[in-house]
């Protein structure tokens, strides 16, 4: 059962590593930013979330200490979305959010999910005979944040993102946030998308402004706004946001480094 879990673990995260005589390892779920540093191609997930907490269920048990405190408070959707009461019992149990960004989760859980992320993947590459590498996923600082969410778009990117412009008359949506526009013909969802939605930077990072703020590893501070936030408030200067405990807004992406 266990051996299931971690297979299904490292399918999710898009395990990239090809056994050569020398390894070419790329942490599972990631994109390569720079030779020993990569970030999460997308923010960790429910589904993703559903896998840490059948591994934990799987070693502790479902009454443990360890599993309670892994377990998201879906109670964050009474505080500052009053829409989505509905989600409270949906948005983290029913199948079709598997795919959205997981949300009502601590720093500090946050931060034990990347701890056993990095002890799984590496439980796998010694069962499946790849060499060991030393690496750890864990928060980026805000400093590494910001390098991501500065990069851009590659010339391909900026031509898609011109014609569909074109198409909307320039009101093509680039991520999931609310604008100043909104009476003027601009659509403002009031929830969260699918992790992989809207155009992806010349990373092939998805979502890295909007959808949900992102943790950094500096305790109560937010980067990148969520669907709750208006864009021009937050990217033009990447304006960093203040938290105290989960939120409806508020989820994070890991990066990974090699060392």
């Amino acid at each position: 059962m266990k051996e299931i879990i971690l297979f299904t673990f490292i399918s999710s995260f898009t395990l990239s590593f090809i056994p050569h005589k020398t390894v070419d390892f790329r942490p599972p779920g990631t994109m390569k930013v720079v030779d020993n540093f990569y970030i999460d191609q997308s923010e960790v997930s429910n589904g993703n979330w559903h896998e840490y907490l059948s591994a934990l269920k799987e070693k502790h048990g479902e009454r443990s200490a360890i599993y309670q405190q892994a377990l998201p408070d879906t109670n964050v959707f009474t505080v500052d979305n009053k829409p989505n009461l509905p989600f409270i019992k949906t948005y983290f149990r029913h199948p079709s959010y598997e795919d959205y960004p997981v949300v009502g989760i601590s720093y500090d859980q946050a931060k034990a999910f990347c701890v056993w992320r990095t002890e799984a993947v590496k439980e796998m590459m010694q069962r499946s005979g790849i060499p060991p590498v030393n690496f750890a996923y864990r928060l980026p600082t805000q400093t590494e944040w910001e390098l991501i969410a500065n990069a851009g778009y590659t010339s391909k990117q900026e031509k898609s993102l011109r014609k569909a412009n074109k198409r909307y008359n320039n009101k093509a949506r680039i991520c999931n946030m609310k604008f100043e526009q909104t009476g003027k013909g601009y659509y403002s969802p009031a929830m969260t998308a699918p992790v992989r939605t809207y155009l992806p930077n010349k990373y092939n990072v998805y979502n890295i402004y909007g959808n949900v703020a992102e943790m950094v590893d500096e305790p109560n501070v937010a980067m990148g706004g969520s669907f709750l936030h208006y864009y021009d408030d937050i990217v033009p200067t990447n304006a960093p946001l203040t938290y105290d405990g989960p939120q409806s807004w508020l989820g994070f992406r890991s990066v990974c480094e090699i060392y």
